[in-house]
This record gives structure tokens, sequence and C-alpha cells, in this order.
């Protein structure tokens, strides 16, 4: 035998259900069952789904309660020459909304610049020292974007200084609101029918509403905040992000195409991954290492020449993000397993880290203990902590810290993820904290698992399936790429492969068909797996080109054998 290292969970599905949408639809079993699955039984709901572009229009943008408050400053500010501030986020969807912020105020004759905050000598959101300078420098209206629901006192200097201040956002509100002249936030507003738009997305509605159109030459933009902020791939966001991903596929924008170029993307297709895995990352990278501004000029450049220069250079602050998320990583292992072993709740610290880059270190430690972790980086000048979270299913991390506020003088986020400033003085306070009110929380809900969409033979498997599942597209959270299981199926060949003999190979034999497997940093278990066993394949597919050759293959993240070896 030979263990899984998750529970596959199999979703239970009305087979009633999956028999009406494949005959009204006329698609697969596998099809109708996925669409079953992710809360589409109604034949008009799946269609929707299916064809969001057809079937879907973008909602109203005065929906929102005070878009017609919004609307009106907004032109007034154009009409007397005032000057405008875009106040954004030093992440992709604080770039991208600025971005579509600043598009669309500027047609309109807005006097706008763009001013995002230093991670490292601001933090997130609005600060008192800026908004000040705001006002100083004669800004007569700040317009937040991806930021600014959690900021009650600077909103409130604001207010006494004179300069109005519109708040759009998407983030947890607190209990208590700022004191803004007018808010767009889809979580709070009882009147729009769709609340998970990320920053961009919430911009991008602003931006419909003061321009009297749906500006598709700004969707390339909306996307990329859309895809990369990982809010459900549903509803409004689902045309966003479909017709946002051939938006940026036509792109004459010179940044898209110097990211393009960069990526090593040039005349490929592009889709939800080329965001997520490139795009994404480089754009990042600038706000994770220093000033965000970079990459917000080169998504404004009006030029291929100085879009690639900035696009370079992004570039370059990735591949120094990676190093510097791989030494911290260990680090923190480290400091795990010397003391943390037990605690439910992870929550690690250093005066040696980088702050830009800890989420994306907390991310592999989940990954890694299947915990929620918190990791902060102290700063002995100020005596603060100042870090980020991640959290799991079942453990709301927004809640959770809530609940400390009277330590936590400055955070925001979601359930699953969040960024905070504490002294440093409260963070074992902190962590002993969490981990007692995660000893509420059920034991299960610490044991990783995975849910498992399809469960196939190696005969199933064909181009033509692959083809069918990739309707879903583009997948994302809410929406995810489907997992399936390749059960009991026969080893026709396995072994190690790659310069250092980390990964695996596999070939599934069945009665009509074979199938690839190839599972990375799987290469270990040739030792432990006979080569007469049936094995059961837990993974994505997708189609192998090679040599002008298509065929489909599994891309493994987990197996097991059931039987005696």
């Amino acid at each position: 035998m030979y263990h899984s290292k998750k529970q596959w969970l199999y979703p239970e599905t009305n087979p009633d259900d999956v028999t009406r949408l494949q005959n009204e639809l006329n698609i697969s079993a596998q099809l109708a069952t996925l669409l079953v699955q992710r809360g589409h039984q109604d034949v008009e709901a799946a269609k929707a789904f299916l064809y969001a572009e057809e079937e879907l229009v973008f909602h109203d943008p005065y929906l929102f309660e005070q878009m017609e408050k919004v609307v009106t400053r907004i032109k007034q500010a154009a009409d007397d020459g005032e000057m405008v501030l875009i106040y954004g986020d030093y992440d992709v969807d604080g770039v991208s909304a600025s971005s579509v912020m600043w598009h669309a105020l500027t047609e309109i004759g807005v006097m706008a610049e763009c001013y995002i905050p230093n991670r490292f000598t601001e933090g997130y959101g609005p600060n008192k020292e800026a908004f000040q300078w705001a006002a100083n420098e004669g800004f007569t209206l700040v317009i937040t974007v991806d930021c600014g629901i959690s900021g009650i006192e600077e909103a409130t200097l604001l207010k006494d200084l004179g300069v109005d201040l519109i708040i759009t956002d998407h983030h947890e509100p607190k209990e208590t609101l700022p004191d803004a002249y007018a808010i767009i936030h889809p979580h709070i507003d009882p009147g729009y029918p769709y609340d998970k738009l990320a920053g961009a997305g919430v911009a991008l509605k602003v931006a419909h509403a003061v321009l009297g159109r749906m500006p598709e030459e700004l969707l390339d933009l909306a996307v990329l905040g859309t895809i990369a902020d990982l809010v459900p791939l549903d509803g409004e966001n689902r045309l966003l992000a479909k017709k946002g991903i051939a938006a940026l596929e036509a792109s004459k924008r010179p940044g898209i195409l110097a990211l393009r170029e960069v990526c090593g993307l040039g005349d490929s297709v592009l889709n939800e991954e080329s965001v997520g895995f490139a795009f994404g990352p480089r754009i990042n990278a600038a706000g994770r290492l220093d000033s965000a501004m970079p990459a917000l000029q080169m998504l404004l450049a009006e030029h291929v020449e100085e879009a690639l220069e900035l696009a370079k250079q992004l570039d370059k602050q990735n591949k120094e993000r990676q190093d510097i998320v791989k030494t911290i990583a260990a680090e923190a292992k480290e400091l795990v397993e010397a003391s943390m072993t037990e605690d439910r709740v992870l929550v690690v610290a250093s005066e040696k880290w980088n702050p830009g880059v800890v989420g994306i270190v907390a991310s592999r430690l989940v990954e890694a203990y299947y915990r929620p972790v918190i990791l902060l980086c102290h700063d002995p000048e100020t005596g603060k902590a100042k870090g980020s979270g991640r959290s799991i299913d079942g453990f709301d991390l927004f809640k959770e810290l809530s609940k400390n506020e009277d330590i936590l003088p400055h955070f925001g986020g979601h359930p699953a993820a969040a960024g905070m400033t504490l002294q440093s003085e409260h963070v074992a306070e902190l962590r002993e904290r969490l981990n007692r009110q995660a000893d509420s929380i059920p034991d299960d809900v610490f044991v990783p698992r995975v849910n498992v969409d399809l469960k196939l033979s190696v005969n199933d498997v064909s181009l033509d399936l692959i083809s069918e599942i990739g309707k879903l597209a583009p997948f994302g959270m809410g929406n995810p790429s489907p997992r399936v299981v390749v059960a009991d199926a026969k080893l026709r060949d396995i072994r190690q492969i790659g310069r250092d003999a980390t990964h695996l190979k596999v070939q599934l034999a069945g009665d009509k068909r074979e199938l690839d497997g190839i599972g990375f940093g799987f290469g270990h278990v040739v030792s432990e797996i006979s080569k007469m066993a049936h094995i059961s394949v837990m993974g994505s597919l997708q189609v192998n080109e090679w040599n002008g050759m298509r065929k489909p293959q599994l891309m493994i993240q987990d197996l097991r054998v059931d039987d005696f070896q």
C-alpha cells in the first residue's frame, strides 16, 4: 500500500440534475457533473455560466446607493479644475484599479494624480501623513481604490482638513465605517446584486458610471486585479474575467506588450495562468521590494520603449523576490520545527525578514503544515511588527483577528488573508490568543483535504474531454481547475526524471488507451511503489504538445496504492 498525503473527498451529485443538464445543453456527463458541483443545477444558470459573454451583462453601476453622488462630485471636480488624488494599494489589484480610475477620470478632464503608499515606510491603506500631504498640495478630493474601508481615523483627519474622500474598496469592513463623503463597496451596499468584486472591479464600476458606458478598453487592466486578487470567478467576475482575458489577448497597450515580452509570452495565447503566474508576480514584485509606482507607470506608459524598460525592472525584481522568499521560507520552517509544532495557528517573527514577501512565505507554510500562518517582521527602530497572514478553510482569519483589536491597532483583509501591524511586544500574546481561539475549531478543519471533481478511468481521458472541461475556464477561486482521480489503473511504466531525479513520470494503461502522468517533486515514490501495482492518481488534466503531436497528460498532485504490494 501507499497512502495519499491528503483526504480525497468526492462531493455528492444528484444524477437527475446531471442527466437534465446533459440532455438540455447537449454536453457530456462529465461537464454536466462539474456544473452541478459548482452550484449550477438549473439549466438557465448552467447556460449562463458556460456562455457568460452571450448570456450575462454587467450590472448597472447606479445600483450602488451612492454612485450618483460620486459621479456628481467627480464631474464637479472636472468642471472646477480641482486636483484629485487617486490613492491605491501596492499589489496587482491596487495598481490595476488605480490605472482604471486614472484613465476614466482623465478622459472627462479631471486633473488626477495617483499615489501608492510605500509598503515599508507607510504600510497598507490610508495614512495620516499622506492625507496631510495631499491637503497641503492642494488636492480637494481623494478617491481610494482597493483600500480605505478600515481607515477610520484617516478619514476623519481628511474631513477636518476640508478634503472630500470617496472610498472604493472591497476588503472586509469593521463595525464602524469611515466618515467619508461617499463609499462604494459591494459588501456593504444593499442595493448592489454582486458582492465579490475585486478592487479593480469596483474601480471599473465607477469608471462605467463616470463615462456613461462600459469602458471595454479598460477591461485588460481590470482583469489583472480580478484574477490576481483571487476573488471568486463567478457571476459578474466571470463575465469580467472572460471578456478581460480576451481584451488582454488583443491589447496593444504598451505595458501589456512589455509584460508579454519579459515573460516570454510574445505570441502565446493568454489565459488566467498568464495573469496569475506571469504578469501578476512581476507587477507585485515592485511593491514587495520597494515602491509600486514603477508597476503603475508601466501600465500607464504611452510608449513601448518606456514600458519595456519598466517591465525589465519588474522582471529583475521578481527574480530577487524569488531568492528572498526561498531564504525566508527555510528560516521560518526552522523556527516552526524548533518550538511551534503543536500550535494550531503558527505566528512566526524575525527582524531579518522583508515584510514585502512574507505573505508569499505564509502561503508556503500553509501548504507545508496546513495551519493558519502569520509571518511578522520586527522593526527594532519603531518597536513594531508588520506582516501578513494566510489561512485555511474553516478558520476565518479576519474574524479571529478582529477579536484582538486591543493589541492589533492596524489590520485588514479577508477570511483567507490579512495584513497587520502591532507592537513587537504583543506578538507572543497574539500567538497565545489565536491558539486559544483555535481550540474551539473542530479537529478535522486542520486535516488537509481536497475535493475531487471527477473519478475517471484511463479510457475516459481524451482530448475531447479536456476540451469540454475547458469550457469552464477561466479557472480561479469559486471555480477551481477540476481535479480528477484516475482510479485503479495499471502501471505500464514508473520512473524518476529530471536532472536530480526528483520528479516522477508514470504511464497508466487502460483497455483502449494509455495516459502519461507527471509529478513534480514525486520522484521519491518510485522506490515505494511496485511496477506491478494498480495505482490511483489525483491531479489535473492538460494537453501535452510535442513535435506537432497532442495528447492528454495528467499533472499529478497526489497518489495512492490501495492493495498490498
